[in-house]
């Protein structure tokens, strides 16, 4: 009878534990995370890393960016800032310490040009109406005048007011000779060469640098006072005006004021034995147009900066 009983609990122990066993390994099992389970959480993890690395990143990229813009923001300020100065000094105006004279002045392409005929006489210069012989009319309201010859060649220095009335000075500036141009410049300033008239026209768009420039003269003259529909657009603002010119004629011995409202004429610095290279505008073409003249004959002056 011990031993049955005996047997019977031994077997009930056995069973008991056997059941604990499964019991343990099934929580076990449960409890386990599967292979599938470790992967979508290291993926998850790894996700939630990389998007947690990357956040810092993409705030690196926008600061970055957001520096890089106020930085080209902030340089790009200053060339803005050039830029309006620069076109600020396209143009102005400068006093002529002689006489207090102020001139408007133009920068056309890489040159700086008077924007207004000189206006300039020097008192030691020679008076030209001590020159004069007699007076006669060329025509209405234009006066021949006759000259002692030998004065007017041995005192090139000389410069006049159309038809000799200051008002014509203050409008159109003064006719010089060519001698007396060469030095009537403020300092800094000088009378242009031929080649910088001809720099002038190809900074216009002309092609042709050997003498005429056949369609820029329209863009130098004013949008008024020219006769024959002769008026220009004016474009650079050089005002270039019909200021006429004092022609002087050595075999008959006479001068007379010609053709305001109808041409203007400059001089150059480059000379050809008794005379001189200018340029022209003209009221019937849209030239500016070159010639050689007679040192002795009076046109306008317009200074370039030196």
């Amino acid at each position: 009878m011990n031993i049955i009983k005996l047997f019977f609990l031994t077997a009930v122990f056995i069973a008991t534990a056997l059941m604990l066993s499964c019991s343990s390994n099934n929580v076990s099992e449960e409890n386990k995370p599967s292979s599938s389970s470790i992967e979508e959480t290291s993926s998850s993890s790894s996700a939630e890393l990389s998007s947690s690395s990357e956040k810092p990143s993409s705030s690196i990229e926008k600061t970055s960016s957001s520096s890089s813009a106020e930085l080209s923001s902030s340089s790009e300020k200053p060339s803005s800032s050039s830029s309006s100065a620069l076109a600020e000094e396209q143009s102005g105006t400068f006093t002529d310490d002689r006489d207090e004279k102020i001139y408007k002045w133009v920068k056309i392409g890489t040159q700086i040009w008077m924007a207004e005929n000189l206006n300039y006489v020097d008192s030691n210069w020679h008076d030209d109406t001590t020159w004069q012989l007699s007076v006669a009319p060329c025509g209405p309201g234009n006066p021949c005048t006759h000259w002692n010859l030998e004065q007017y060649q041995s005192t090139p220095l000389a410069s006049w007011c159309y038809n000799h009335d200051e008002s014509n000075c203050v409008t159109y500036g003064r006719l010089y000779t060519w001698n007396a141009a060469m030095v009537a410049c403020p300092s800094g300033w000088k009378l242009p060469a031929r080649q910088d008239w001809r720099d002038l026209a190809i900074a216009l768009g002309d092609t042709n640098t050997t003498g005429h420039s056949e369609t820029v003269g329209r863009l130098l003259k004013t949008t008024s006072g020219w006769l024959y529909n002769g008026n220009g657009t004016d474009d650079f603002g050089f005002s270039g005006l019909p200021s006429g010119s004092h022609e002087y004629d050595a075999y008959w011995d006479y001068s007379w004021f010609l053709y305001t409202s109808i041409q203007g004429l400059w001089w150059s610095s480059t000379e050809a034995g008794s005379n001189a290279y200018l340029r022209r505008l003209a009221a019937n073409n849209i030239r500016l147009d070159e010639f050689l003249w007679g040192k002795s004959n009076g046109f306008s002056v317009r200074c370039i900066e030196s």
